[in-house]
């Protein structure tokens, strides 16, 4: 625990660091599981190369190490862990998708801010692809990862004006999808931004549009 930033300060969002602001609710009281469900049902969606990136960048970082991963969507990282994986979504509908496609591994119905798992059950290590953008207290996710990883969290998300180009593409998918609304991210963050909340992290190259970083906890794995 000691190599690690701890909750609290270290996880403060500095207010000279850029982050542009880009739904009109920033109560984002429409935005729930409700929303995701309307989403994705009906429709598909596959693995991109820069996801697929990441979940290989991931996996060397892991190794064999137990994982949860929060807002797991689909869960198609459960298919590049090696050890045991719990995925959590707020989805009912991709919990569901996540089950049929991996019936051998764990999966909840939960809100990964407020995730407990009860009875001291920890993992080595905390995942969240592609959730940081869509909170709008992002730094409560780093604390809830500290409070049920040992080892480490892996965060990934859009990569300032490189992933807005593909977060405006998602706003035009989501508008004609859930009634012209468009609360689906919550933020788009520069890698200065994002260094200067968690100065401790490492921070790795797996794909252009996206920033992705390890913060390690220093327990054992």
């Amino acid at each position: 625990m000691e190599n690690g930033p701890r909750c609290g300060e270290e996880y403060a969002c500095p207010a000279s660091f850029d982050m542009t602001v880009i739904t009109d609710d920033p109560t984002m009281r429409s935005y729930g599981p409700d929303w995701w469900d309307r989403l994705y049902r009906g429709t598909v969606h596959a693995p991109t190369p820069r996801d697929v990136a990441c979940w290989h960048a991931a996996a060397a970082v892991v190794g064999d190490g137990s994982v949860v991963d929060l807002g797991c969507g689909e869960g198609w990282f459960a298919g590049y862990v090696r050890g045991d994986y719990l995925g959590v979504d707020w989805s009912d509908v991709v919990i569901g998708r996540a089950r049929r496609r991996f019936p051998n591994r764990e999966f909840a119905v939960a809100d990964a801010l407020g995730f407990d798992p009860g009875e001291g059950r920890r993992w080595d290590w905390a995942v969240a692809f592609e959730l940081f953008e869509h909170l709008p207290e992002p730094t409560r996710l780093l604390e809830r990862m500290r409070r049920i990883a040992t080892a480490g969290a892996i965060v990934t998300l859009p990569r300032g004006e490189q992933g807005r180009r593909v977060v405006e593409a998602d706003r035009r998918m989501t508008r004609a999808l859930c009634g012209g609304r468009t609360e689906y991210h919550y933020a788009i963050y520069s890698e200065d931004y994002m260094k200067a909340i968690v100065p401790d992290a490492e921070f790795i190259d797996a794909h252009p549009l996206r920033i992705m970083f390890v913060l390690r906890f220093g327990g054992d794995v």
